[in-house]
């Protein structure tokens, strides 16, 4: 471990700077002194922040996979790729094989061989999982998935994970029923109200995502500790727990902005709008919400509503090409032709390959519209 830190350290610093495109130099110097934890924290903190994204995604994927979490490892890549324009996206691709080592089949033994051992821990059948799936074993990702989720049926990630190995199986129908699954448990929890010895528990309706060293926990019970009834920092366990919380309160956030695009990709537009609602509840700051939820406000007329959101979208990252298709399909419905036209050209230069989905939504759209 120590030199393969060494060496993921080596090549970050060794990449040359272009500009604002170089990881947290923070995040290296922890990776170099081997505290992964922290540098995960930091890493959390600058893709909030939307600083340095594809870089800092990519970096903390190798980070995740380092502390075994390949699932979180791969969700990190596949989002630093959608930065990417499609030239740069085959780079891209070999990057996420030298994730896994350029060899998943010996992370899957070394998954296998952990299990044999007695390591059955709902990770590791969730890590194994996930590399199945993009292994293209779907059947042995869907059962690796499953066990997961019934080890523990508050592991968002693996609900997420089992609807991916769904969806890629083409059961659509049963990629949302798994995530609607979890968001119904979810939002049950939310109502419940509990107390815990030396600290004041209450109840939100929503989660927003805070840094846990701030002393404010939230999750399915938000808790709050009291300075004035807690002695001293809080311990190894709590602060695993808080840690925990708000890796769960990030991947439900996730959940719902999944479903919300499956909603709306089988035209269910207010069902689409109120789910992306609830994961913009969660997380205010992720632009891929805002870009859902312009995509419902089209499929319910609400051009102007669209337009707001996608700006926002483009304002937060002006490099991902599908929020270029999403505001030129919004002016299109408002009979902004040139400023249409402008958008799908941009679309279709950082994007190529999407000319056949953006003639499709380009139709569908023009279709409601049109609807009296």
């Amino acid at each position: 471990m120590k030199y393969l830190i060494l060496f993921v350290f080596s090549l970050f610093v060794a990449m040359p700077c272009s500009g604002q495109d170089v990881p947290s130099r923070e995040a290296l110097n922890l990776l170099a002194k081997g505290d992964l934890r922290a540098a995960i924290r930091v890493l959390d903190l600058e893709v909030k922040d939307s600083r340095n994204l594809f870089e800092n995604l990519r970096l903390r994927a190798d980070v995740k996979r380092m502390t075994g979490d390949f699932q979180g490892a791969f969700e990190d890549v596949t989002k630093a790729l959608s930065f990417k324009t499609t030239g740069e996206l085959y780079r891209s691709r070999a990057e996420l094989a030298s994730i896994l080592r350029h060899d998943p089949a010996s992370i899957l033994r070394d998954l296998d061989s952990a299990i044999s051992a007695g390591m059955k821990h709902e990770r590791v059948y969730s890590s194994r999982g996930t590399i199945k799936m993009h292994s293209g074993d779907m059947t042995g990702a869907i059962e690796d998935l499953k066990i997961a989720v019934g080890m523990n049926p508050d592991f968002a990630q693996a609900y997420i994970g089992l609807s991916s190995a769904y969806r890629m199986n083409k059961d659509k129908q049963k990629s949302i029923e798994v995530l609607e699954g979890y968001l119904r448990r979810y939002e049950e929890g939310l109502q419940k109200v509990d107390s815990v010895k030396g600290k004041s528990k209450v109840v939100s309706s929503i989660e927003l995502p805070v840094q846990p060293s701030k002393g404010v926990v939230v999750g399915q019970e938000t808790t709050v500790i009291m300075s004035g009834r807690m002695a001293g920092p809080p311990s190894p366990e709590e602060i695993a727990q808080m840690n925990e919380r708000f890796e769960r309160s990030k991947n439900t956030s996730l959940a719902y902005a999944n479903l919300a695009q499956m909603y709306e990709e089988s035209e269910l537009y207010e069902q689409a709008l109120a789910t992306v609602e609830k994961a913009m509840a969660i997380d205010s700051t992720d632009f891929f919400a805002y870009s859902a939820r312009a995509n419902a406000r089209i499929g319910l007329r609400d051009y102007e509503g669209a337009l707001a959101d996608i700006n926002l979208a483009i304002k937060k990252n002006p490099s991902v090409p599908i929020f270029y298709r999403t505001r030129g399909l919004a002016n299109l419905m408002l009979n902004r032709t040139s400023e249409a036209d402008t958008d799908f050209s941009t679309f279709l230069e950082k994007f190529p390959n999407g000319k056949e989905e953006l003639e499709r939504r380009k139709a569908l759209a023009l279709k409601i519209r049109d609807t009296k």
